[in-house]
Order: C-alpha cells, then sequence, then structure tokens
C-alpha cells in the first residue's frame, strides 16, 4: 500500500516519493517504456545499438561493450600492422643509405689512395730534380 504522500506508476505500480521521480522513471526505465509501448531510443549504443536507461547506463556500457572493445582492438592492430610496415620501409630505407655510404667510402678511400700515390710520385721527381 501508498502512503498518501507517495505517487504510483500508472504502467507498473512501482511507488515514488516525487512527482519528478515518477516523471523521470515513465520516461527513462527500459521496463515501464515498455509496458507504455515507447521505445527511448536517446540512449542508444553507436556500436552495438543497444538501448539503454540513461547517459550514465550509456557510458558505462560503452566501456565494456564487445562490440566497442572488439572494433578498438581491430584498429590496435591495423596501427600495429601500419607500424610494423613503416619501421620495414625504414630499415630498407636506412640500409640503402648504408650501402651508399660504404660505396661513398670506397670511392673516398680510392681517391685518398690516389692522392698518396701522386704526393709520393711528386715527392720522387722533386727528389729527382734536386739531384740533377
Amino acid at each position: 500500500m501508498s502512503s498518501n504522500n507517495n505517487l504510483n506508476c500508472s504502467f507498473c505500480n512501482k511507488e515514488f516519493k516525487t512527482k519528478s521521480s515518477l516523471d523521470f522513471h515513465q520516461k527513462n526505465t527500459k521496463s515501464c517504456l515498455e509496458k507504455q509501448g515507447k521505445i527511448n531510443e536517446t540512449y542508444r549504443c553507436e556500436y552495438c545499438n543497444k538501448i539503454l536507461s540513461t547517459q550514465v547506463r550509456l557510458n558505462t556500457h560503452i566501456y565494456v561493450c564487445k562490440v566497442n572493445l572488439n572494433k578498438k582492438n581491430e584498429e590496435k592492430e591495423d596501427y600495429i600492422i601500419k607500424l610494423e610496415k613503416e619501421n620495414e620501409e625504414y630499415k630498407v630505407k636506412l640500409n640503402k643509405k648504408n650501402e651508399e655510404n660504404e660505396e661513398y667510402k670506397v670511392k673516398l678511400n680510392k681517391k685518398n689512395e690516389e692522392k698518396e700515390e701522386y704526393i709520393k710520385k711528386l715527392e720522387k721527381e722533386n727528389k729527382d730534380y734536386k739531384i740533377k
């Protein structure tokens, strides 16, 4: 039995102490809305389309929504694959640069050897000139 101050929901007979609590209940409680033949789609999960009764419940649901979690895992896996691909491309570029550097070193060493030979030749010629 309800006391004089309490209000009953006309759809499910649940008691409320205030009009605002009753109004909120009738507009948001899933079981009461079903009895009214209504669906409140205001709080629909964008991932799995589940309808929840309040924004707080929706926010809580989104953290455990399997569709959302699967989507995030797929995005994470795709991102990892992308990073691995970029890493491989970087390694290829780095190896190419290293090869180019090695080729440059070989050329530089050859030039230095040629320079040393030329200096030796000039020194010999200079020595030969002094002797004459």
